[in-house]
């Protein structure tokens, strides 16, 4: 992922409703802002109980597209 020059991020809630798709049966926990310019977003989804780490997808969006990059 390398953003254009003056690039611009795509609107926060396309980002994590696409994050959504790769998870949907679990919920919003929350999102990490990217990092860097070449940083994905990072959607958090529960599965589980709030708080239960080990039922949490990690779903990785690119913010200039949308595209989903992995979980």
């Amino acid at each position: 992922m390398v953003p254009l020059q003056n690039a611009k991020t795509l609107d926060l809630h396309v980002l994590i409703n696409n994050g959504s798709i790769a998870s949907p049966k679990a919920h919003l926990y929350g999102i990490f802002s990217p990092r860097g310019p070449k940083a994905p977003l990072t959607v958090l989804m529960a599965r589980g109980k709030p708080g239960d780490f080990f039922n949490m997808d990690y779903v990785f969006v690119d913010p200039y597209t949308g595209k989903l990059l992995g979980t």
